[in-house]
């Protein structure tokens, strides 16, 4: 329907120019001035500081303790602090690695902590401080418990088998 006289396509082709004339009359974009705020600070307190210099109780290093050797029969995920952890696009290959290997990753955590548990349990480390003071103060019997564990789950065909398959190297 033609209800000015003009067609349909004379009227788009009106709007079209309008617009056009528009966009070739828009002022110039100016880039703004970068504006910069104040670093942050951060005050720690007298009793924050204090707390600092202190050393740690040693009950909570007890808690908290565990072989150095006990890292060794770990996956490459559960590592921290290791040379190759501070490398760029460590926690990027981390994450694949742990979608790849979710099911063996689960899997060889449950026969580690069991066979871990029943390894202590014969050596007659049942608590913390047991761990401590028979473990971590004393190398001799720290290398018979790894020993131990490591005879054991490298005994379990499967606990084996994941190793493999989740690159843990036998020392």
């Amino acid at each position: 329907m033609n209800v000015s006289g003009l067609s349909t396509a004379n009227f788009y082709d009106a709007i079209s120019a309008s617009a056009k004339n528009r966009e070739n009359k828009a002022p110039p974009l100016t880039a703004s001035p970068i504006r910069t705020s104040p670093p942050d600070t951060v005050t720690i307190s007298e009793q924050g500081k204090a707390l600092s210099t202190q050393e740690v109780p040693e009950e909570l290093l007890k808690m908290a303790m565990a072989p150095g050797w006990y890292q060794d029969f770990l996956p490459a995920s559960s590592k921290l602090g290791t040379p190759e952890s501070y490398k760029v696009g460590y926690f990027a290959r981390m994450e694949t690695y742990r979608e790849t290997f979710k099911n063996e990753l689960s899997e060889y955590g449950k026969i580690f902590n069991e066979t871990f548990e029943s390894t202590k349990k014969e050596f007659g480390i049942n608590t913390q401080n047991d761990m401590y003071e028979k473990v971590i103060k004393n190398p001799e019997y720290s290398e018979s418990l790894r020993q131990a564990f490591e005879q054991k789950i490298t005994a379990t065909p499967r606990g084996l088998e994941l190793m493999n398959i989740l690159g843990i190297k036998r020392k």
